[in-house]
Parts: C-alpha cells; sequence; structure tokens
C-alpha cells in the first residue's frame, strides 16, 4: 500500500506507460493531485482502465450480512444485502442512518499504528483517520442514502497524541435525498468493546450489522 502522497506520481506513470490502474483509496492527499489524476485519466481513456479501489461497497455488512431486526420485542436474523432490504421495503421508508469507524491500537491486527508510520503524518496522509480509514464508512453511506448535501461536524486529535491527524470525528449528515446520517470516528490506544459499525432507522424497522 503506498502513501497517499505518492499515489499521483504512480498512477500518472502507470498511466502514461500504457497501463490500466486501480488506485487504493483515496485518491490523492489533496484535491490538486487528485484532479491532475483524473484529468490524466480522462486523457488516456478509453482506451484504459482507471478505478478507484474502494471496498466498502463488497463488505458483509455492506453487501450479504447478518442484520438484526427489531420489531417490537422480537428480532430476526437473515442474510442478505442491505441494499435490498431498502430497495425491497423491508425497513419502510428509511429516514436516517449512522456509521460508526472504531479501532484500537491495542486491538488491531496490523502492524500500522506506531508514532513513526506515515499513517501519522499529515504531509503524508492528507489529514488523519477522515483521509484513510473513515472513507470506507462514509461510502456506504452514500449507498443507502444518497450523495451528501450537507455537513456539519467537529474533529480532536485527543485520543491518539502521536497522530498529526484528527484521530476522532463526529458529523451529522443532510443528504440530497433530504435524509440524515450520522458518522463517527474513533481511533484510541484503550480498549474497545465491540460495537455496531452501521445502523438504518426506517418507518417499519431499525436495522445494525449483527
Amino acid at each position: 500500500m503506498l502513501p497517499h502522497d505518492v499515489h499521483e506520481t504512480a498512477a500518472v506513470r502507470c498511466l502514461r506507460a500504457g497501463k490500466h490502474v486501480l488506485l487504493e483509496k483515496p485518491l490523492a492527499h489533496n484535491v490538486d493531485a487528485a484532479r491532475r489524476i483524473l484529468d490524466e485519466a480522462s486523457r488516456i481513456q478509453p482506451r484504459r482502465v482507471f478505478m478507484v479501489g474502494e471496498n466498502a461497497s463488497y463488505w458483509p455488512e455492506v453487501g450479504f450480512s447478518g442484520w438484526r431486526f427489531r420489531v417490537g420485542e422480537m428480532y430476526a436474523w437473515q442474510v442478505v444485502k442491505a441494499e435490498e432490504l431498502i430497495s425491497d421495503g423491508c425497513i419502510g421508508d428509511v429516514h436516517m442512518a449512522k456509521a460508526h469507524y472504531w479501532e484500537s491500537e491495542a486491538q488491531s491486527p496490523f502492524a500500522m499504528f506506531d508514532a513513526d508510520n506515515w499513517r501519522y503524518k499529515v504531509e503524508r496522509v492528507g489529514g488523519g483517520i477522515l483521509m484513510d480509514g473513515c472513507s470506507h464508512w462514509i461510502r456506504p453511506l452514500r449507498i443507502w442514502m444518497g450523495e451528501i448535501d450537507e455537513v456539519v461536524g467537529i474533529t480532536s486529535r485527543d485520543s491518539i497524541k502521536s497522530m498529526e491527524g484528527e484521530s476522532l470525528v463526529r458529523a451529522l449528515i443532510r443528504f440530497k435525498s433530504g435524509k440524515f446520517g450520522q458518522f463517527s470516528g474513533t481511533l484510541t490506544s484503550a480498549f474497545v468493546s465491540k460495537q455496531p459499525f452501521f445502523h438504518i432507522f426506517g418507518t417499519k424497522v431499525a436495522a445494525k450489522d449483527a
């Protein structure tokens, strides 16, 4: 996995060499670099394929998953697609969804949480957890609720002092569909108990990933 600040160099070189490019999210570490990548990709199409490798669309919680429904005090387990639940009307008219990205340095199986890692450097990442893990949780909200119209939020570095960018995020979202969302992101050094990543609220039931 390449640091975000070298995405532009790698992508442009590959495109100019006539290669198809699958680029890990985010597109780049800032808007200007992202636009230059898109300009180059547009120039070589349709001879070559360029796409961003956002895998959240295929997660069990977003695609095939065990979802828990609450109707009164009764629970039923289903293995279905969350998108199908919405489109089939099982949840009813969806009016709100929540997404919560959380990760613990102490519990992570990945060797990426240390003060010298590039993920902790703003100049390399382009920010903090919003430019890294959080994007995976924002994508499902857009799949279910539509494109984002307005966001109000706050960020903090309080949970990970060695991280130059934000390690805590809280946001309220208004979608162009008129629906609402809540998003939170937490990277902490403490142990975290398992909790749902997603909730979807409709006029019939409220659902969360198992």
